[in-house]
Protein backbone atom coordinates (compact mmCIF):
# COMPACT_ATOMS: atom_id res chain seq x y z
CA UNK A 1 0.00 0.00 0.00
CA UNK A 2 2.65 2.25 0.96
CA UNK A 3 5.37 1.45 -0.86
CA UNK A 4 4.78 2.53 -4.40
CA UNK A 5 4.16 6.39 -4.84
CA UNK A 6 0.38 6.78 -6.27
CA UNK A 7 0.17 11.08 -6.07
CA UNK A 8 1.73 13.41 -4.77
CA UNK A 9 0.57 17.46 -3.53
CA UNK A 10 3.14 19.91 -2.31
CA UNK A 11 0.69 23.42 -0.75
CA UNK A 12 3.35 26.29 -0.73
CA UNK A 13 2.29 29.23 1.48
CA UNK A 14 3.24 32.18 3.46
CA UNK A 15 2.30 32.95 6.72
CA UNK A 16 2.09 36.65 7.39
CA UNK A 17 1.34 37.77 10.97
CA UNK A 18 -1.18 40.06 12.14
CA UNK A 19 0.04 40.90 15.42
CA UNK A 20 2.27 39.70 18.12
CA UNK A 21 3.07 36.05 17.51
CA UNK A 22 5.13 34.31 20.50
CA UNK A 23 6.86 31.15 19.29
CA UNK A 24 8.73 30.48 22.69
CA UNK A 25 11.67 29.06 22.43
CA UNK A 26 11.98 27.72 26.50
CA UNK A 27 15.37 29.54 26.72
CA UNK A 28 15.43 32.09 29.50
CA UNK A 29 17.63 35.49 29.41
CA UNK A 30 16.41 36.07 33.36
CA UNK A 31 19.48 36.73 34.54
CA UNK A 32 20.69 39.43 31.52
CA UNK A 33 18.22 42.49 32.67
CA UNK A 34 18.64 43.52 28.59
CA UNK A 35 17.58 40.33 27.29
CA UNK A 36 13.65 39.67 27.55
CA UNK A 37 12.75 36.67 29.69
CA UNK A 38 11.58 34.53 27.52
CA UNK A 39 13.57 34.02 23.67
CA UNK A 40 11.77 33.64 20.37
CA UNK A 41 12.58 30.45 19.06
CA UNK A 42 15.32 30.74 16.51
CA UNK A 43 17.20 28.70 14.06
CA UNK A 44 20.16 28.67 11.91
CA UNK A 45 18.92 30.81 8.46
CA UNK A 46 20.53 32.23 5.28
CA UNK A 47 23.62 32.08 7.48
CA UNK A 48 22.16 33.61 10.75
CA UNK A 49 20.27 32.79 13.27
CA UNK A 50 16.32 34.06 12.69
CA UNK A 51 12.76 33.00 13.94
CA UNK A 52 11.68 29.88 13.23
CA UNK A 53 8.23 28.48 13.52
CA UNK A 54 8.50 24.67 13.56
CA UNK A 55 6.74 22.08 11.49
CA UNK A 56 5.55 20.22 14.72
CA UNK A 57 3.80 23.62 15.64
CA UNK A 58 2.25 24.08 12.55
CA UNK A 59 1.02 20.54 12.03
CA UNK A 60 -0.36 20.47 15.87
CA UNK A 61 -2.53 23.52 15.58
CA UNK A 62 -3.52 22.25 11.90
CA UNK A 63 -4.54 18.68 13.58
CA UNK A 64 -6.29 20.56 16.13
CA UNK A 65 -8.40 22.26 13.88
CA UNK A 66 -9.12 19.24 11.61
CA UNK A 67 -10.50 16.97 14.23
CA UNK A 68 -13.11 19.80 14.56
CA UNK A 69 -14.04 18.76 10.50
CA UNK A 70 -13.60 14.80 11.25
CA UNK A 71 -15.56 12.78 13.33
CA UNK A 72 -15.20 10.51 15.56
CA UNK A 73 -11.46 11.39 15.96
CA UNK A 74 -9.52 10.20 18.99
CA UNK A 75 -7.67 12.61 20.95
CA UNK A 76 -4.26 13.22 22.96
CA UNK A 77 -5.59 11.46 25.81
CA UNK A 78 -6.99 8.76 23.91
CA UNK A 79 -5.27 5.97 22.92
CA UNK A 80 -7.72 3.46 21.21
CA UNK A 81 -5.81 4.17 17.64
CA UNK A 82 -2.82 2.83 18.87
CA UNK A 83 -4.96 0.13 20.43
CA UNK A 84 -6.41 -0.89 17.50
CA UNK A 85 -4.01 -1.11 15.01
CA UNK A 86 -0.70 -1.92 17.01
CA UNK A 87 -0.97 -5.88 16.61
CA UNK A 88 -2.14 -5.30 13.27
CA UNK A 89 1.01 -6.48 10.59
CA UNK A 90 0.36 -4.37 7.28
CA UNK A 91 0.57 -0.70 6.63
CA UNK A 92 -3.14 -1.49 4.95
CA UNK A 93 -4.89 -3.17 8.17
CA UNK A 94 -3.43 -0.49 10.56
CA UNK A 95 -4.56 2.77 8.10
CA UNK A 96 -8.34 1.15 8.22
CA UNK A 97 -8.14 0.64 11.75
CA UNK A 98 -7.79 3.76 13.10
CA UNK A 99 -9.53 6.81 13.24
CA UNK A 100 -10.11 9.78 10.75
CA UNK A 101 -7.35 11.96 12.00
CA UNK A 102 -4.40 9.45 12.40
CA UNK A 103 -5.33 8.59 8.92
CA UNK A 104 -4.44 11.71 7.70
CA UNK A 105 -1.26 13.31 11.06
CA UNK A 106 -0.46 9.65 12.12
CA UNK A 107 -0.49 8.11 15.43
CA UNK A 108 2.51 5.86 17.08
CA UNK A 109 1.74 2.60 14.64
CA UNK A 110 0.98 4.45 11.37
CA UNK A 111 3.20 7.24 9.21
CA UNK A 112 1.24 10.46 8.82
CA UNK A 113 0.74 11.25 5.30
CA UNK A 114 1.37 14.70 5.55
CA UNK A 115 5.30 16.39 5.81
CA UNK A 116 5.33 19.66 7.50
CA UNK A 117 8.22 21.42 6.64
CA UNK A 118 9.70 24.35 9.17
CA UNK A 119 8.40 28.11 8.03
CA UNK A 120 11.61 30.13 7.72
CA UNK A 121 11.36 34.16 7.56
CA UNK A 122 11.16 35.94 4.34
CA UNK A 123 14.51 38.19 4.30
CA UNK A 124 13.65 41.29 5.97
CA UNK A 125 10.23 41.26 6.98
CA UNK A 126 10.49 39.88 10.39
CA UNK A 127 10.70 42.56 13.53
CA UNK A 128 11.05 41.11 17.22
CA UNK A 129 9.77 42.94 20.25
CA UNK A 130 8.98 42.28 23.54
CA UNK A 131 5.40 42.54 25.80
CA UNK A 132 4.73 43.05 29.59
CA UNK A 133 2.97 40.35 30.93
CA UNK A 134 1.41 39.77 34.33
CA UNK A 135 1.07 35.80 35.68
CA UNK A 136 -2.31 34.29 36.44
CA UNK A 137 -2.64 33.02 39.39
CA UNK A 138 -4.56 29.48 38.15
CA UNK A 139 -6.92 28.89 41.11
CA UNK A 140 -7.95 32.66 42.02
CA UNK A 141 -7.86 33.45 38.47
CA UNK A 142 -6.30 36.98 39.34
CA UNK A 143 -2.64 38.60 38.53
CA UNK A 144 0.09 36.65 40.79
CA UNK A 145 2.46 38.95 42.79
CA UNK A 146 5.72 39.25 41.67
CA UNK A 147 5.21 37.46 38.25
CA UNK A 148 5.81 40.13 35.70
CA UNK A 149 7.97 38.83 32.97
CA UNK A 150 8.45 40.19 29.22
CA UNK A 151 8.85 37.48 26.57
CA UNK A 152 9.63 38.35 23.20
CA UNK A 153 7.37 38.46 20.39
CA UNK A 154 7.40 38.23 16.43
CA UNK A 155 5.91 42.16 16.15
CA UNK A 156 5.33 41.68 11.84
CA UNK A 157 6.79 39.10 9.51
CA UNK A 158 6.00 36.94 6.64
CA UNK A 159 7.35 32.83 7.22
CA UNK A 160 7.50 30.95 4.09
CA UNK A 161 6.41 26.99 4.46
CA UNK A 162 5.00 23.73 2.86
CA UNK A 163 2.97 21.01 3.41
CA UNK A 164 3.50 17.51 1.10
CA UNK A 165 1.01 15.38 1.12
CA UNK A 166 1.99 11.77 -0.66
CA UNK A 167 -0.47 8.58 -1.24
CA UNK A 168 -3.60 10.53 0.00
CA UNK A 169 -7.31 10.72 -0.60
CA UNK A 170 -9.02 13.66 -1.41
CA UNK A 171 -10.90 14.50 1.60
CA UNK A 172 -7.25 14.50 3.57
CA UNK A 173 -6.56 17.33 1.30
CA UNK A 174 -9.52 19.03 1.50
CA UNK A 175 -9.37 19.59 5.28
CA UNK A 176 -5.58 20.52 5.33
CA UNK A 177 -7.15 23.44 2.75
CA UNK A 178 -10.54 24.10 4.89
CA UNK A 179 -8.16 24.84 7.75
CA UNK A 180 -5.63 26.96 6.06
CA UNK A 181 -8.63 29.24 5.00
CA UNK A 182 -9.90 28.90 8.92
CA UNK A 183 -6.68 30.81 10.05
CA UNK A 184 -6.90 33.15 6.99
CA UNK A 185 -10.56 34.10 9.19
CA UNK A 186 -8.97 34.50 12.30
CA UNK A 187 -10.55 30.61 13.86
CA UNK A 188 -7.37 29.41 14.36
CA UNK A 189 -3.93 30.99 15.87
CA UNK A 190 -0.99 29.86 16.07
CA UNK A 191 1.80 29.77 18.93
CA UNK A 192 1.38 30.51 22.73
CA UNK A 193 -0.49 33.46 24.95
CA UNK A 194 -3.23 33.22 21.97
CA UNK A 195 -5.67 33.63 24.89
CA UNK A 196 -3.91 37.02 24.92
CA UNK A 197 -4.62 38.07 21.34
CA UNK A 198 -1.42 36.46 20.08
CA UNK A 199 -0.34 34.24 17.10
CA UNK A 200 -3.19 35.76 14.86
CA UNK A 201 -1.64 35.17 11.47
CA UNK A 202 -2.81 34.63 7.92
CA UNK A 203 -1.76 32.11 4.89
CA UNK A 204 -1.29 33.67 1.72
CA UNK A 205 0.29 33.11 -1.73
CA UNK A 206 -0.92 29.42 -1.51
CA UNK A 207 0.11 27.56 -4.26
CA UNK A 208 -0.72 23.92 -4.67
CA UNK A 209 0.85 21.58 -7.30
CA UNK A 210 -0.31 18.16 -7.90
CA UNK A 211 1.23 15.21 -9.36
CA UNK A 212 -0.44 11.93 -10.32
CA UNK A 213 2.17 8.65 -11.06
CA UNK A 214 -0.73 6.52 -12.24
CA UNK A 215 -1.25 8.79 -15.11
CA UNK A 216 2.13 9.24 -17.06
CA UNK A 217 2.50 11.77 -19.42
CA UNK A 218 4.21 11.34 -23.23
CA UNK A 219 7.24 10.95 -22.42
CA UNK A 220 9.42 8.74 -20.26
CA UNK A 221 9.19 9.92 -16.55
CA UNK A 222 6.56 12.65 -17.01
CA UNK A 223 3.38 12.35 -14.96
CA UNK A 224 0.24 14.34 -14.66
CA UNK A 225 0.82 17.83 -13.05
CA UNK A 226 -1.51 20.47 -12.69
CA UNK A 227 -1.68 23.62 -10.28
CA UNK A 228 -4.34 25.39 -8.35
CA UNK A 229 -4.79 27.95 -6.16
CA UNK A 230 -6.88 27.82 -2.92
CA UNK A 231 -10.33 28.09 -4.72
CA UNK A 232 -9.77 26.46 -7.04
CA UNK A 233 -8.88 23.34 -5.48
CA UNK A 234 -11.92 23.17 -3.05
CA UNK A 235 -14.07 23.96 -5.54
CA UNK A 236 -12.63 20.68 -7.24
CA UNK A 237 -13.12 18.78 -4.03
CA UNK A 238 -16.20 20.25 -2.90
CA UNK A 239 -17.73 16.26 -3.35
CA UNK A 240 -15.01 15.02 -1.71
CA UNK A 241 -16.06 12.80 1.67
CA UNK A 242 -14.39 10.64 4.42
CA UNK A 243 -13.72 7.40 2.97
CA UNK A 244 -15.63 4.93 5.35
CA UNK A 245 -15.66 1.89 2.86
CA UNK A 246 -13.45 -1.24 3.06
CA UNK A 247 -11.20 -0.13 0.05
CA UNK A 248 -8.84 2.67 0.55
CA UNK A 249 -8.45 4.38 -2.92
CA UNK A 250 -5.55 7.04 -3.28
CA UNK A 251 -7.00 8.88 -6.31
CA UNK A 252 -6.01 12.62 -4.63
CA UNK A 253 -7.99 15.31 -7.09
CA UNK A 254 -10.31 14.85 -8.80
CA UNK A 255 -9.98 15.68 -13.11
Amino acid sequence: MFRKLENECKISFDLVAQGPVCIRSGESFELNPGEPDIAVLKSMWNGKMQPVIPGSSIKGVIRSRAEKYLEGSCTVFDKSCMEKSKDLKSGLERYKAVCPACKLFGCMSLKSRAEFKDAFPVEGTVFLGSRNQVAIDRLTGSARGGALFEPEVVEAGTFRTEIILRNFEPWQLKVILLVLDDINNGYVRIGSSVSRGFGRMTAENIHIVYKNYKNPGESIGEFFTKEYSLEECLEKLKNASINSAKEVKFDGIPD
